[in-house]
C-alpha cells in the first residue's frame, strides 16, 4: 500500500497518455473525440501508412530518430515550421560582466550629468530661445549615457567584441561630466 501511494506521488494523472508523447511532437496522434470516436491527426495516419526505414548502425540517436521519419511528414514539418533562423552565440560570462561595468559607467554619468544641470549657480540664459537650448542641452547631457550604450550595443551587435568595447570606452571618454568633475 506504501509503495502505491509513493508512486502516486512521482506521477501525474493521465502520465501514460500517448498523445502527450514528448517524440511524437508535431506528428499525427489519434486523439480521442468527445463523442466517443478516435481523431487520427496526419502524423500518426502517415507513420501507420508507411513503414519506418531503418537507420544506419553507426547513427547517433537523434539521426536515427529523423531518418526513421517518412520523408512527407519529415518534409511537411520543414515547411509548416517556416523560415530558418539562426540561432546566436551565447556572450562570454567576462563579456557580460564588462558590459555591466560600462552601463553602471554610464549610468554614473548621467547622474553626475543631471547634478551638475540642477545646480544654483548655472546661468541660463534670459531670452526664452537660449534658455530652451540651454535645457535641451541639460537633457541630452543627461541621457547621452544611455544612448550612447544603447546605440553601441544595437550597432555592434553583429561585430566582433573588441569592436563594442573599443567603442565603450570612446563614449566613457566622451561624455565624462566635466562640469560635475570641476565643480563648476
Amino acid at each position: 500500500m506504501t509503495e502505491q501511494r509513493d508512486d502516486d506521488a512521482l506521477s501525474w494523472a493521465g502520465d501514460d497518455d500517448p498523445t502527450l508523447d514528448p517524440s511524437a511532437s508535431g506528428e499525427r496522434r489519434r486523439t480521442a473525440a468527445p463523442s466517443g470516436q478516435t481523431l487520427e491527426t496526419p502524423a500518426a495516419s502517415a507513420r501507420l501508412d508507411k513503414p519506418a526505414t531503418p537507420a544506419p548502425a553507426s547513427a547517433t540517436p537523434v539521426e536515427a530518430e529523423t531518418r526513421s521519419e517518412p520523408d512527407e511528414v519529415a518534409a511537411a514539418d520543414r515547411t509548416s515550421a517556416g523560415p530558418v533562423v539562426a540561432e546566436r552565440e551565447q556572450m562570454s560570462s567576462v563579456m557580460l560582466v564588462t558590459l555591466g561595468i560600462f552601463g553602471g559607467v554610464f549610468l554614473l554619468y548621467s547622474v553626475g550629468w543631471l547634478i551638475s544641470a540642477f545646480r544654483p549657480d548655472a546661468a541660463p540664459p534670459s531670452d526664452a530661445v537660449g534658455r530652451f537650448m540651454f535645457d535641451l542641452g541639460q537633457g541630452l547631457a543627461v541621457a547621452a549615457g544611455p544612448v550612447w550604450m544603447a546605440a553601441t550595443l544595437w550597432l555592434t551587435r553583429g561585430g566582433k567584441p573588441l569592436v563594442r568595447i573599443a567603442m565603450l570606452l570612446l563614449g566613457v571618454l566622451l561624455i565624462l561630466p566635466w562640469p560635475f568633475l570641476r565643480g563648476v
